[in-house]
């Protein structure tokens, strides 16, 4: 018998996804970070798990989660949601749909979902036919580069990011509580937090790259002392980057492309007074990306 069942997301949870995908998913470490250690997760009313079962046997995951986002002056309460993955030996779409519609909440301003190229269109479809016929792709892509340009930069203290002017960057407040979840992300060795000339960024170092979690605009200002700046720190930067940016982002930082990953954000409207996002400047940091 096949059957859905609502619950919390668990711990042993991370080895039946890594079966489903038949590879690492960033290790338990970050399993445990981004599911149980974020702040958000206290608060039972803001997190769910949807499992799909036959018989004793889960063959996927669906989770959706409520946040408060803001972007720029404006504040909108979002559920954010998506399949953290579901056995290849499922094979009918009905199950998606079905997934979509146990996720989904009423009352809330935006859902949201992340996806590949491939998936995207799938699921704005759902949306479209299902929630609500308002929806918007923001199309990025997942850079790596390497260039010899380098910038100057100060240190700041990471408890004073409310100090600085944000644009463009849809997410939680930037507070003490956004800084205590960042600083846990066990993917990075140093987390590094610059600034200059009133703009900032927080820089996640590993063995692998200088990662851009954050940055506080999205002019091309922004984006060029921000990658200048993480090649102080590793000989390659990675950056969520707009698609129709990523010309002038490599131009701007006379930058060689090592890698990309298309990453899409649907955005399904249930508020009618909230516009729609400019794809060229909407920029989302490492903690509110699922």
């Amino acid at each position: 018998m096949l059957e859905f069942e609502i619950s919390d997301i668990k711990e042993e949870h991370y080895k039946l996804l890594a079966d489903f995908y038949g590879r690492d998913l960033g290790g338990e470490a970050f399993f445990k970070w981004k599911h149980f250690l974020d702040p958000n997760y206290q608060k039972e009313r803001n997190r769910k798990g949807i499992y799909y079962k036959s018989l004793s046997s889960c063959l996927g995951i669906f989770m959706s989660k409520v946040y408060e986002y803001q972007f720029n002056e404006r504040h909108f309460v979002i559920n954010l949601m998506g399949d953290l993955g579901i056995s290849k030996s499922v094979k009918s779409s009905r199950v998606l749909i079905d997934f979509f519609q146990h996720a989904h909440l009423d009352g809330v301003d935006l859902e949201i979902c992340y996806s590949d190229d491939r998936k995207i269109k799938t699921y704005k479809k759902i949306f479209e036919k299902y929630f609500t016929d308002s929806t918007q792709v923001i199309p990025f892509v997942e850079l790596v580069l390497t260039s010899s340009h380098i910038e100057s930069y100060q240190f700041f203290d990471p408890y004073d990011i409310s100090t600085y002017s944000l644009s463009n960057n849809l997410g939680r407040e930037k507070n003490r509580q956004a800084i205590e979840y960042t600083k846990l992300h066990p993917l990075y060795d140093d987390i590094h937090y610059v600034e200059k000339d009133g703009m900032y960024a927080i820089i996640g170092v590993n063995d692998e790259c200088a990662e851009i979690l954050d940055m506080s605009g999205t002019s091309d200002r922004h984006f060029e002392w921000s990658i200048n700046v993480a090649m102080n720190f590793h000989s390659r930067c990675k950056i969520l980057t707009p698609k129709p940016r990523i010309s002038k982002v490599i131009e701007i930082t006379k930058s060689d492309v090592k890698s990309k990953k298309p990453i899409n954000m649907l955005i399904g409207f249930h508020n009618t007074t909230i516009p729609t996002f400019d794809p060229e400047n909407t920029w989302v940091c490492r903690i509110d990306r699922r």
